[in-house]
Parts: structure tokens; C-alpha cells; sequence
């Protein structure tokens, strides 16, 4: 397989993880509750906890895209760009393993920081249209107020977080965004049909 076609095929991942993401985290809330409180309710059939554990699966297709975007790119990113790439891969295996042995979700605040780099490296790179160059980085700046929200007791008491529904609507916005974010880059290296790869320049 050609590097381009790679990297198309690279962006329907990356569209069909930031779809099903989206998908899975309503489906989650609508069985969890908008508090911190887990009601259990089944939908279609799954309850909250299934939904969660499900939701490897666009994290592991995000992360294919990922591997896509930085293809596309080659090495004009830079070091923010090699190492956020990098940080953010460990950022979503740690979120991947969280999920699946139900353990607090540190992974989240890592890949935030790995995309925040990755974005710098991105618009420094220029790679991509002009229009879709800062979504990664802003993809990595929605995480950090959605992770921190997310969680009650880290900025806002529980009471507090509860009353408002802070936990679902946080994780609503910030899972929405990002499924959406990953949706139009997929669509961005899908519809470069044809384009050339960067490829490093030459020293003599």
C-alpha cells in the first residue's frame, strides 16, 4: 500500500473513531445519569460499564489516525510534534487500559498534553489546509477543563458538580468536540486524494 492511500484509509479510521467516540459517550451517559452517581440504567441493551469498556475501540481507531496525521506530516513538525505524537499515543494506551480495568482515567490528562504539543508541531509543519491546522491543538486544550470537570472533588465539590450535572454535561461537550475534531481531520487526509507525502529534506 502506497503512503498516500495509507493515509486515507488512515482518515476513515480517524472519521469513524471520532463518530463512534461521540456515539459511545452519549449512550454511556444516557445509562450512567448526569451526576457522579452511576444509575445503571441498560441501553440497547449494555449497561454504563459496557459502554465504557466499548469505548476502546475509537480510542484505538483514533489512534490509527493519528499515526495517519503524523504520516502526512513527516518530520516538518519538529520536536513539539515528534514528541506530542509520541506522549499522545502513551496517553491513549493508558486511557485504553484505564477503560478496560476500570481504573481512574490519568491516560486522559497525558494524551491532553501530548495533543497540545502535537498541535504546535502541526501548525508549525503546515501541512495540512489551512482550515484543519489548529484542531489538534484544540482538540488538547477542550481536554483539560473537560478532564478536570469531569471529575468533582478536583475543582468543584461533589454537591456542587451534582447539582449542576457537571459530570455529564463536561463529559457530553468534551467527548462531542473531540469526536467531531477527529471527524473533520479524517476528513482533511481522506479528501487529499492524489496529494504528496512530505518527505524529509536531504543534508549534505
Amino acid at each position: 500500500m502506497s503512503s498516500s492511500n495509507w493515509i486515507r484509509w488512515g482518515g476513515r479510521a480517524a472519521i469513524l473513531g471520532g463518530a463512534l467516540w461521540a456515539i459511545d459517550w452519549i449512550l454511556f451517559i444516557i445509562g450512567h445519569s448526569l451526576t457522579h452517581v452511576n444509575q445503571g440504567r441498560e441501553v440497547l441493551g449494555l449497561r454504563p460499564d459496557a459502554w465504557d469498556h466499548l469505548s476502546v475501540i475509537p480510542l484505538g481507531l483514533i489512534a490509527v489516525g493519528l499515526v495517519a496525521v503524523q504520516s502526512r506530516q513527516a518530520v516538518r513538525t519538529g520536536w513539539p510534534g515528534k514528541d506530542g505524537y509520541a506522549v499522545s499515543l502513551v496517553g491513549l494506551a493508558l486511557w485504553t487500559v484505564a477503560n478496560l480495568l476500570r481504573l481512574p482515567p490519568g491516560g486522559i490528562l497525558v494524551f491532553a498534553i501530548g495533543m497540545v504539543l502535537f498541535g504546535v508541531g502541526t501548525l508549525r509543519a503546515a501541512a495540512l489546509p489551512r482550515w484543519s491546522r489548529g484542531i489538534p491543538l484544540i482538540l488538547g486544550v477542550l481536554l483539560v477543563p473537560g478532564f478536570v470537570l469531569t471529575f468533582p472533588g478536583l475543582v468543584l465539590s461533589f454537591e456542587f458538580a451534582d447539582a449542576i450535572g457537571a459530570f455529564g454535561l463536561a463529559g457530553l461537550f468534551t467527548h462531542i468536540a473531540q469526536g467531531l475534531g477527529w471527524v473533520l481531520l479524517g476528513y482533511t487526509l481522506w479528501s487529499e486524494k492524489g496529494r504528496p507525502v512530505r518527505q524529509p529534506m536531504r543534508v549534505r
